[in-house]
């Protein structure tokens, strides 16, 4: 009997994967084993590993909680959004998962009104988890308190502010991962999932809410990426639905979906022009939509339903997202080194650089065009 070569080929590419997996489980054990001990020592040996001091801005009863990890060195970036923090009233209290210079530590006491450093173990949740618990004992009370990281470049404008606390919800997201489903009938339904992790906004009464403080004190800090979003990120939102919590995000698949909907047919080629993806089939297609739109008049209605489609495979913060940037006026931009979201910052920047979006913040502009030009040397060499 012979076997399909289609069949064969799947067998190989499954062999190999297992192989080439073969370290990476090896080592995923060994993390489990000793996490437990990773724990124990942390928290034992906590005000030898991690230091809190003063920094130079006033306390308030708005906090930031900002994590960030820059051992190369503070982006400027980073010290504008901390003072953007500053202008609406919040008390930055920064955690560094790498040790800060001198001269770092100079320009964050600056803009900072308490400044951990401690080491990465953890990775975001974990140094949220420690600097919550350091807060719990200064702080009775607060008006608002935002968590935050890194790992995005954000322009935090006071329009930006008040849109967030119009949601009027007890938690609120930057972004919510959704899950997009065709049905038989061609309409989609959409899935709500995880308040993405780089940004939580939390009203007054969340802070001494018995909800709150359980998923904390529970928390099981993780050296695992994969942990940390599974049982960090994903599994707070889910906590907090358990715990029927009012939240909402300020972008989503479904509030995208509506914007387009009101979306004249330049707005949509502008999205489309500007887009990217990582199934190949995608980018051919999006490419013919493009091609059509002088050839009949239901152009509009082909783009939307492409857009609509290929957003049940394609993730929103990598394919479309500099048209979602534009259409809810906000400037947030991944820093993963993937390759969707990398060739995401790389129409950005194009975007910026023809002019057809609003001007990028200049720290936020200078580091963009620089995080593009190294990876593309890198991909070259």
């Amino acid at each position: 009997m012979t076997i399909p070569l289609w069949k064969l080929n799947r067998e190989l590419r499954r062999i190999g994967n297992q192989i080439l997996g073969a370290p990476y489980l090896v080592f995923d054990i060994y993390e489990r084993l000793m996490e437990p001990f990773w724990r124990y020592k942390h928290r034992k040996e906590f005000n030898a590993r991690v230091s809190v001091d003063d920094g130079q801005v006033a306390e308030t009863q708005r906090i930031v909680i900002f994590l960030i990890y820059q051992p190369e060195g503070v982006a400027q970036s980073t010290i504008s959004l901390c003072e953007n923090m500053i202008a609406l009233g919040f008390s930055p209290f920064i955690v560094s998962n790498a040790p800060l210079s001198p001269t770092d530590r100079d320009r964050i006491d600056a803009v900072a009104w308490k400044v951990m450093e401690r080491p990465n173990f953890g990775y975001d949740f974990g140094g949220y988890q420690d600097a919550l618990f350091v807060l719990r004992d200064l702080k009775e009370t607060l008006e608002y308190l935002i968590i935050m990281n890194d790992s995005v470049w954000l322009e935090f404008t006071p329009d930006l502010w008040e849109r967030l606390v119009a949601e009027d919800k007890d938690v609120v997201g930057l972004v919510q991962e959704s899950k997009l489903i065709e049905a038989r009938d061609t309409k989609i339904d959409i899935k709500p999932q995880n308040l993405q992790s780089y940004f939580f906004l939390f009203n007054k009464s969340v802070w001494n809410a018995s909800y709150f403080w359980s998923f904390w004190s529970e928390y099981k800090m993780t050296s695992s990426k994969r942990r940390t979003i599974r049982f960090g990120e994903v599994s707070f939102t889910s906590h907090l639905n358990k715990n029927k919590v009012k939240t909402s995000a300020l972008i989503s698949k479904g509030k995208f979906i509506e914007k387009l909907i009101k979306c004249n047919s330049d707005e949509l080629m502008f999205i489309l022009n500007y887009s990217t993806f990582r199934d190949k089939k995608f980018r051919q297609e999006c490419n013919e939509v493009i091609s059509n739109r002088n050839n009949h008049d239901k152009w509009h209605e082909e783009a939307f339903s492409f857009i609509c489609k290929s957003l049940i495979r394609e993730p929103l913060n990598g394919s479309f997202w500099v048209g979602v940037c534009q259409v809810f006026d906000v400037t947030l931009i991944k820093k993963h080194h993937d390759p969707l979201n990398h060739a995401m910052r790389q129409k950005y920047l194009a975007a910026s650089n023809d002019g057809a979006i609003f001007p990028l913040p200049p720290n936020i502009a200078t580091e963009l065009a620089t995080s593009v030009k190294l990876h593309n040397n890198s991909a070259k060499s």
